[in-house]
């Protein structure tokens, strides 16, 4: 086995699959303060969590997110995303950094996402990927995502997201993780937001499971909460409307081993 890719092995085992080679990352500080949540989001943040949220956008629309990933062992994370519709569906960019001393990873990708109708929509994301660990070299790589969202009745949401479903080695014997989430979200009045998913990646047993909370107590202010498995997790976080096309998200995560992990979006 080439000495990179034992590193990344040994890199992504002890850190328990919290960086592993641009897997699908949360949607934004609002996504972080509900428990890691995000397939069913509809607006600029598919861009992170599931391109057929970005089929619903209606203007061009903008993102900019800075997160302290475990403060204590100082990995930081940053990411922009822009939104265009154009003709009848959505085109979408995003860039994003994750990092320490030595080690980082950078992910770029580009989406197209359609409506169909008033209430099924569908989206796919092509990622290039690039690793450096300084001593050892970098990679890189090209993968994909595709994502799915539908109300059932009013206010009520099932999405289903794919990341990289085809195996895609980085290694001789090494591959991109395959991740699936399927998730549902029910709105019964413009205060309220419920949502939850349950993910898995495809080479490992265990299921993940995130559930959030968003409430509405003034209109422009927003209070959230959440829970999340594998890893445990609880978070919190507000959310500020500054004007009718500005909001500012802050939250903050906490794992009992690691610590805090403060976001702003």
């Amino acid at each position: 086995m080439r000495p990179i890719a034992f590193v990344f092995i040994a890199f992504f085992a002890s850190n328990a699959l919290y960086a592993q080679l641009g897997l699908p990352t949360t949607a934004g500080a609002q996504g972080a303060a509900m428990g890691g949540v995000g397939i069913n989001f509809r607006d600029i943040h598919g861009a992170f969590a599931n391109q057929a949220g970005l089929a619903w956008v209606e203007k061009t629309s903008f993102m900019l997110l800075s997160e302290a990933r475990f403060a204590g062992v100082q990995l930081n994370a940053a990411g922009a995303a822009v939104a265009v519709p154009v003709g009848g569906g959505t085109v979408g960019l995003c860039a994003q950094y994750l990092g320490t001393d030595g080690y980082t990873e950078q992910k770029i990708g580009l989406a197209y996402a359609r409506k169909v109708g008033n209430r099924f929509s569908f989206g796919a994301q092509f990622d290039y990927l690039g690793i450096r660990i300084p001593q050892y070299g970098a990679a890189n790589l090209v993968t994909f995502e595709l994502g799915l969202q539908t109300e059932i009745f009013k206010g009520f949401w099932i999405a289903a997201h794919a990341y990289s479903p085809i195996p895609i080695k980085f290694a001789d014997t090494e591959r991109l993780p395959s991740v699936v989430r399927i998730g549902v979200s029910y709105q019964p009045s413009e205060q309220i937001l419920l949502a939850t998913e349950v993910g898995k990646d495809l080479d490992y047993p265990d299921f993940s499971w995130r559930a959030g909370l968003s409430y509405r107590i003034v209109p422009n202010i927003w209070i959230r909460a959440g829970v999340g498995t594998a890893p445990t997790k609880t978070s919190l976080g507000l959310g500020f409307a500054l004007a009718k096309s500005w909001r500012i998200d802050v939250a903050a995560a906490y794992q009992d081993r690691i610590g805090f992990s403060p976001v702003v979006g």
